[in-house]
């Protein structure tokens, strides 16, 4: 478990346990052993918020302090930066799960 602080919990279409965690990143339990998806491996930051699932595309997406993320099966997309970057502002965009 990446952090004992929870904010979130989601259990997806192949029984895996998402857990949102303050400071710790994403905790993903198998059933076996738990994957942890933090900023080491591309993540804005370890402060997530909020967790959906979008299990027609086989997407989550997150929300954490100051970003908005989607995670795919090959990819950590900032969505965040890019809608910043489009519009050529400085705004934070935060995320209602």
């Amino acid at each position: 478990m990446p952090s004992s602080i929870i904010y979130d919990i989601k259990v997806d279409k192949y029984n895996r346990i998402w857990i949102a965690t303050f400071g710790g990143g994403i905790g993903c339990y198998d059933g076996i052993k738990f994957k942890v998806i933090n900023s080491d491996n591309g993540l804005n930051n370890d402060l997530i918020r909020n967790i959906a699932l979008d299990e027609v595309n086989n997407k989550i997406y997150v929300g954490s302090q100051g970003a908005f993320e989607v995670i795919t099966k090959d990819s950590i997309i900032n969505l965040s930066k890019v809608l910043n970057d489009s519009i050529n502002s400085n705004v934070v965009l935060t995320s209602a799960v």
